[in-house]
């Protein structure tokens, strides 16, 4: 899968340039959204989802949130990601530890890349969903979701 370069956007001091990020999101997702995916449902993107989204936890127990740089850089690989048909470097899958009240799970796609990437969306409707976070999946990440991303993975492909 040949994905977009990554969204380099600093400040005069060399900082990440969130507005900048920020004005990007809604540009190129929210008001473009909704966006047709894989398998034919639609997806949507909300101005409220990007701190969620973008940020992440100082550590484990802290809910200190700062900006991911990683995952800021990796926005445009998220329609991508969403949109690919089939690909070997995607997997899909459904995060069952996450279900709403119509016993959906929360949808997962990592791309394995040099940083492998993680998108989730959760279904709204039948045939709607929404981002909800994405992540580079570091060493940090690991340790709290690979158990049970492994798990998934061997049980419930989401096809």
């Amino acid at each position: 899968m040949v994905l977009p370069p990554l969204l380099v956007l600093r400040t005069s001091d060399g900082d990440l340039d969130v507005e900048s990020y920020r004005q990007h999101y809604l540009n190129n997702l929210v008001r473009t959204s909704p966006h047709t995916v894989w398998d034919g449902s639609q997806i949507k993107f909300f101005p409220e989802a990007f701190d969620h989204a973008f940020m992440r936890a100082a550590g484990p127990g802290d809910s200190t949130r700062h900006w991911d740089r990683c995952r800021l850089e990796r926005m445009d690989w998220i329609l991508p990601m969403l949109q690919v048909l089939q690909d070997p470097s995607v997997d899909r899958f459904v995060d069952d530890r996450h279900v709403d009240l119509r016993g959906r799970g929360a949808r997962c796609q990592v791309i394995e890349h040099t940083t492998p990437f993680c998108v989730v969306v959760k279904p709204i409707s039948d045939n709607e969903m929404r981002l909800v976070t994405v992540m580079c999946v570091d060493r940090s990440t690991k340790l709290g979701y690979l158990s049970a991303y492994q798990r998934i993975i061997r049980s419930d492909r989401w096809e």
